[in-house]
């Protein structure tokens, strides 16, 4: 599983890559403005929405449809697919029109600072992106299909070809359509991606698409949504922490939601990164070993893919920590000097929050494969309430700031609850997470030192400085430390040469 957890993971970085260069190219046409925090406001709430009704469903559809397949064979499997699809579809559809027809409620409700004209625009900036929330659920449950048959790069490959020609169509129409180029190269980018998925989705010669349209809808779909009723309340305070975060940041200045955005893309980026390929490869795997009740095999593959998480972690929180400023200065040239050291402690602040989220993340798919949903659905719930609290009562007085603290201590809290939890009693989790914490101080110890000796004034050669010294450190630590991934990369580095 880790060859192809790393050839996944490789893909998704090359996502990374072109998220960056998005971000550059949004900073030179429309820097920290106030066309930019309506464009993420009114894109956020779709997509919040989208995730707060299905987010629960797509994070549980592959486990769920593997145990039917396997249980009560793949005819059924597909039979509550097909259902579900229907379902998702018709709903969705109800959703977008509701918000098409309130656009100018759900503008005053997400916007308290925002007034005459500004809500004008987040209301009609509402209007035109309603309909990716529909877009968007038919893509992830088609991927979920597609990952359920074990592909998994096709999905990765034709989502990283629509990326680029978004870009490329984003830097056309800007200097035309201004901000609402962002929302024209995001529809053709979906459209192009939803196109690919049904295709290879009929691939696979189910009927899956023939049959969505040939049936009424009825009531297969239901085993999905009550195997994913205990995660409702988790997504739904999960959901309502990111709108709430965005609608405390309008009442601070204009641009801080475009500050804030700006700030946690990357964390933010790399744990989507990290959590999707845990999502797409652990669950099933995980799920599979439960079935069969093989203890030791769930716990080394849980094991494998903690350690994986974190030395890839390791090596981001090192970099955004030691040169935060010279990686601003880089990506976002165009900023003024105040944005650029606002936004490089925030994404310091920020990456030290992708520690615990790992671990809460981790620690919550390996309960839920084990039958101990409500344990990672109490404490997901819990997580999201102590950040919306947090940040109701930090965010006067620390102001941007507070929202990453919120984030790194209220998932610390309930990362390390859930992880006391974790299934299997027996297990060397507590010996790993220790040697991934040496681990890190070294790391961080060492590019500390080698930054503060070389005092690199030119910013591209202090970042490469910084990357290539925490790699170096990683692998002398992975070899004192005598740990499989060293022995891992001597045979990719032995097999090539």
């Amino acid at each position: 599983m880790r060859k192809k957890a790393s050839l996944l993971f490789f893909l998704r970085i090359l996502k990374v890559f072109l998220s960056i260069l998005n971000l550059t190219i949004a900073a030179k046409y429309f820097g920290v403005s106030l066309d930019r925090d309506i464009w993420i406001l009114a894109l956020t709430t779709i997509l919040v929405v989208d995730m707060a009704i299905w987010g629960p469903i797509n994070e549980t559809f592959r486990a769920k449809y593997i145990t039917t397949r396997e249980l009560e064979g793949e005819a059924v499997a597909l039979e509550k697919m097909n259902s579900l699809l229907l379902f998702t579809s018709i709903v969705s559809l109800g959703i977008t029109l509701i918000v098409i027809l309130f656009s100018d409620l759900l503008a005053q409700a997400v916007a308290p600072g925002f007034k005459g004209n500004e809500l004008l625009k987040l209301s009609n900036m509402f209007i035109y992106v309603a309909p990716i929330l529909l877009i968007n659920q038919l893509i992830q449950i088609g991927i979920s299909v597609l990952n359920a048959y074990d592909i998994f790069f096709i999905p990765e490959i034709a989502s990283f070809g629509t990326s680029i020609f978004n870009i490329v169509l984003t830097v056309i129409l800007a200097p035309i359509y201004g901000v609402y180029s962002l929302a024209i190269a995001y529809y053709v980018g979906v459209f192009l991606l939803l196109g690919l998925v049904v295709y290879y989705v009929k691939k696979l010669n189910k009927n899956i698409i023939r049959n969505l349209f040939s049936k009424k809808p009825n009531t297969l779909f239901l085993p999905f949504l009550i195997f994913a009723l205990p995660f409702f309340l988790p997504y739904f305070f999960g959901q309502a922490n990111t709108l709430f975060e965005k609608s405390l940041a309008s009442k601070l200045f204009v641009g801080a939601i475009s500050s804030i955005d700006y700030a946690r893309k990357f964390s933010e980026t790399f744990n989507t990164v990290i959590s999707s390929v845990l999502t797409t490869m652990l669950i099933p795997v995980l799920a599979l070993h439960y079935s069969k009740n093989e203890k030791e095999k769930y716990v080394a593959q849980f094991i494998q893919m903690l350690r994986l998480g974190f030395l890839v972690i390791i090596l981001m929180v090192t970099v955004f920590t030691i040169s935060p400023n010279a990686f601003v200065t880089i990506v976002y040239p165009t900023l003024s000097y105040e944005n650029s050291n606002q936004i490089a402690k925030l994404i310091t602040f920020y990456s030290w929050g992708a520690l615990p989220i790992f671990v809460y993340v981790i620690s919550g798919i390996a309960l839920m494969t084990y039958g101990k949903s409500k344990i990672y659905a109490i404490f997901g719930m819990v997580a999201q309430i102590l950040n919306i609290v947090i940040n109701w009562i930090g965010y006067k007085q620390f102001g941007l700031s507070i929202f990453p603290l919120s984030l790194f201590f209220s998932h610390l809290i309930c990362g390390g609850i859930m992880l006391y939890y974790f299934p299997v009693s027996e297990n060397n989790i507590g010996k790993n997470l220790l040697k991934a914490i040496g681990i890190f101080i070294w790391t961080l110890t060492w590019c500390f030192c080698i930054d503060k000796m070389l005092n690199l004034t030119n910013v591209y050669l202090e970042v490469l400085s910084v990357s290539f010294g925490s790699m170096m450190a990683l692998i002398v630590a992975l070899v004192l430390f005598k740990m499989e991934e060293a022995v891992f990369l001597k045979k990719l580095f032995l097999k090539k040469k």
